[in-house]
């Protein structure tokens, strides 16, 4: 799969500078375009908002003078249903913060895990303090949250863009980590199998110490498609836990 377009969300609080980094990072990495939307209340801050947004992907730390961007300002709300990013900016990912656990729900005057949900391109989301390194380690969570469809196309291209490794977490059908493990490898990408104690519960610690001992730079969970709201409340309560672990580890939402 080629990128040639990604979008990062900015409401220029310091989470969103630094999903602005990661983007940054990820298009010089991929050869790709950068976009920023921000979103405004009415017709009169869309100039303001512009020149804010332009002057902030030109201070990030990871701009260069050949970077490729293009900011743009939206007043409609973009959240609204299904989230056509993909179809509306021509976006394969996009990057957005999060403030923390207690901020999960609020980004640019909207929902975060909303976002996550009903978008139609992976989801890539970070925290304030989400260190900016290339995505070399992988921690991906196979059979997350019990029904999915699984796919890998963008995972696969970031994988070949950091040479990374993808570390396999089971917690679901054993066949499962073995059927996207073998997709993986015949993409030629390096798999590993991480087992933990206690997948169902209690595991957000565990998990923490095998992500510090494998030095993951990013987490990795596939779609979801929910067959109840019951479930929808369940993993949407997981999915929480691990875009705001503690130690701010990014988070793809596939």
């Amino acid at each position: 799969m080629l990128i040639d377009k990604i979008l990062v969300l900015t409401d220029f609080s310091q989470a969103a500078k630094v999903a602005i980094e990661h983007g940054l990072q990820f298009a010089r990495s991929a050869d790709c375009e950068l976009l920023t939307l921000h979103l405004v209340g009415q017709k009169s801050d869309v100039d303001w908002a512009l020149n804010k947004s332009e002057a902030e992907v030109r201070a990030a730390e990871n701009f260069t003078p050949d970077s490729r961007f293009k900011s743009m300002t939206e007043i409609e709300n973009v959240f609204a249903g299904t989230v056509n990013l993909k179809s509306k900016y021509g976006s394969a990912l996009t990057f957005f913060g999060t403030h923390g656990k207690k901020d999960i729900q609020f980004i640019t005057g909207s929902y975060a895990l909303k976002l996550v949900n009903n978008a139609d391109s992976p989801t890539l989301v970070v925290q304030k303090g989400s260190p900016v390194r290339p995505y070399e380690n992988i921690l991906f969570f196979v059979n997350f949250g019990g029904q999915e469809h699984q796919d890998l196309a963008v995972l696969r291209t970031i994988c070949r863009v950091f040479k990374s490794t993808v570390h396999l977490v089971h917690t679901g059908e054993p066949d499962d980590m073995a059927i996207i493990g073998d997709q993986l490898k015949a993409s030629g990408i390096a798999v590993n199998t991480v087992a933990l104690e206690s997948p169902r519960s209690g595991a957000l610690a565990e998990l923490m110490d095998k992500a510090k001992a494998l030095d993951i730079d990013l987490f990795a969970l596939p779609s979801v498609n929910y067959a109840v709201k019951a479930a929808r409340s369940k993993v949407n309560a997981q999915m929480q836990k691990i875009i705001t672990n503690p130690q701010q580890i990014p988070t793809i939402c596939l």
